[in-house]
């Protein structure tokens, strides 16, 4: 039956096909149960619970995408979104842009029918996070739901993406995790209180409340280098992560701190290696050591 309904997932059959990987889950660990039940351990913890690992770690989509646009880019979109609501309803549309209890309502309450994009930019942002969610109905929430805000300057860069995807979705907008991608040495040092800030919105609180409580936070090396050097951003970036720790004890959320480092000084970093190695095992071995991630 599992198999079959997996074959109906794979060419689209309603009605057989799984809705997610989770009810995959549901049937696998069911049949898990039920030998464990029935004494036939040996099976149970055999290649069934091998599948129901791979299941867990791999979904129905194998690698997880992730999203990345520039705080700015938002601010443009929304200014002319804004500007379509009126003086009477919006007297500067760049304070608004600014404003994170406005977007917070907005993401929560909804848009007035007719605003939509007039720019391409503004299109592309709305398209985008149509496509994230598009992705999820296909392949499940896991497949693309990170979303990072580059050059995150306050907790309104952050309450924009949930605001915007408010109006590409409308009542049913993607599930996404907002990540803030702090870069700048001020940035940096304004992390803890922006998060602060963002922690004070009732969308916010709602979100982590149904998440479990975890927040995942970029910290940027390639531009905090460039913006104070090399030796200063790597004091900065110390303390920006204690402070963050400390903050995240403090709001008793689940903190995940994703190092944004490059290979090269010019991403941030200087190499993470050796120059040479005696042997293509070592290699191997020095390259799992290093802390780069995929992007």
């Amino acid at each position: 039956m599992v198999a079959a309904r997996v074959e109906a997932t794979l060419a689209e059959r309603v009605g057989l096909a799984y809705a997610g990987p989770e009810e995959m889950l549901a049937d696998l660990r069911l049949i898990r149960e039920s030998l464990v039940a029935a004494g036939d351990h040996r099976s149970a913890r055999g290649e069934l619970q091998s599948l129901i690992w791979l299941v867990e770690t791999f979904g129905f989509h194998l690698a997880e995408l992730e999203v990345r646009q520039h705080s700015h880019v938002h601010e443009r979109v929304l200014i002319d979104l804004f500007e379509q609501l009126g003086p009477e309803h919006v007297a500067d549309p760049a304070a608004a842009a600014a404003d994170a209890e406005f977007l917070d309502r907005l993401a929560r309450e909804g848009w007035p029918r007719h605003v939509q994009p007039t720019t391409d930019i503004g299109r592309e942002v709305l398209d985008t996070i149509r496509v994230i969610a598009w992705l999820q109905n296909r392949w499940g929430e896991r497949s693309c739901g990170r979303y990072i805000v580059s050059f995150t300057r306050r907790a309104a860069d952050l309450a924009a993406v949930r605001a915007l995807a408010r109006l590409a979705g409308g009542d049913r907008p993607p599930a996404l995790e907002v990540i803030p991608l702090f870069e700048t040495g001020e940035d940096l040092a304004n992390a803890p209180s922006i998060l602060a800030d963002l922690a004070g919105l009732t969308g916010t609180r709602e979100h982590w409340d149904a998440r479990g409580r975890r927040i995942e936070v970029m910290v940027g090396y390639s531009d905090s280098a460039k913006d104070v050097g090399p030796a200063s951003a790597t004091l900065t970036l110390d303390r920006a992560e204690r402070e963050l720790v400390d903050w995240a004890a403090q709001a008793e959320v689940e903190l995940t701190l994703f190092h944004g480092r490059g290979g090269s000084l010019g991403r941030g970093g200087g190499p993470c290696t050796a120059r040479s190695w005696p042997s293509r095992a070592d290699r191997w071995t020095a390259a799992s050591r290093s802390p780069n991630r995929a992007r």
